[in-house]
């Protein structure tokens, strides 16, 4: 009987101061584990409460985080398309300055055969036998008078 306690006895029972030493004893020993107990409760009631605060916080960081990620998946796929419309303008633009660059060569070529054109049918005008030389312009149409005498 390592922990159980013995009383001294009297005439009528047991001692009663004893008996009341051990409930004064026995009282103090559970309000003391009783007030244990109790801190224990309010200590795991804050850290409940923060917990559920940490929780709370991570809830609304996680929907501003998921409303980020589909926010930078809709920049992504606006990119994607941004680049292929940039990717089609520039071939259109090269296309386009293709397309300039010959018209350009068709338009001195075709330039160049004109100016030929005029020039040999001057000279084709000038070497025809029996036709007087093209006329010049200019002055007023008697300035040549003929002379009576």
């Amino acid at each position: 009987m390592d922990g159980a306690r013995r009383f001294r006895t009297q005439f009528s029972g047991y001692n009663k101061d004893d008996v009341n030493d051990y409930i004064k004893e026995t009282d103090l020993k559970h309000a003391s584990a009783l007030e244990a107990a109790e801190a224990e409760r309010e200590s795991l009631k804050k850290e409940a409460e923060e917990a559920r605060e940490k929780a709370d916080a991570y809830d609304a960081l996680k929907a501003e985080f998921d409303a980020l990620t589909a926010n930078a998946e809709s920049l992504a796929a606006t990119l994607a398309r941004l680049r292929t419309e940039k990717e089609e303008a520039e071939g259109r633009i090269s296309d386009l300055e293709s397309r300039a660059a010959q018209s350009d060569e068709e338009i001195r070529t075709a330039n160049a055969d004109m100016k030929l054109k005029i020039y040999i049918k001057r000279f084709k005008n000038e070497e025809k036998p029996g036709r007087p030389p093209p006329k010049k312009t200019g002055g007023s149409p008697g300035w040549k008078r003929k002379r009576n005498g």
